[in-house]
């Protein structure tokens, strides 16, 4: 479960670093990019930070599920 919550939050923080280091080179270029040239570039990061947040949300849904089995066995 651990590992699960790893990866996600690895995903996450590697797509919002990718976002941010995409719009950081965009910002300082003397070349301006097209509107539909940066939704292409930031295709991919969008995809490491939706999936790394789906993959948080599986986590904590197994960690919950985990506590409530837990909680019934003592009762």
């Amino acid at each position: 479960m651990y590992r699960i919550f790893h990866y996600g939050f690895v995903m996450a923080f590697t797509g919002l670093c990718m976002m941010f280091l995409v719009h950081l080179v965009d910002g300082y270029s003397t070349v301006e990019l097209g509107s539909s040239l940066m939704n292409q570039i930031l295709l991919i990061p969008r995809f490491f930070l939706i999936f790394g947040i789906l993959l948080l949300v599986l986590s904590l849904a197994v960690w919950f599920r985990n506590w409530a089995k837990s909680k019934a066995e003592k009762s």
